[in-house]
């Protein structure tokens, strides 16, 4: 058995389909719901931080929990390939 370097997953070489992954990084992000993070100004982002109100999701797909399944599929990949 062989470690996936994008699931963490163990996989057997000979069959490598399988592995669901997501393909950008889980990020903590405060913004609104009616707004993309990107189109915060420094006083709205000032305001949400004062309300303690962090964003976290996975910025591939913005599923909000960080267990969330792969959002994306492919072969499997391992450390020596």
């Amino acid at each position: 058995m062989t470690l996936c370097r994008r699931c963490n997953n163990e996989f057997d070489r000979s069959s490598p389909s399988g592995c669901r992954f997501h393909r950008d990084a889980f990020v903590c992000r405060p913004h609104p719901p009616d707004h993309y993070a990107f189109e915060l100004n420094d006083a709205m982002y000032k305001q949400l931080l004062e309300k303690n109100w962090a964003a976290k999701f996975w910025d591939c797909c913005g599923a909000e929990d960080q267990g969330a399944p792969g959002c994306a599929t492919a072969n499997h990949v391992g450390w020596d390939d």
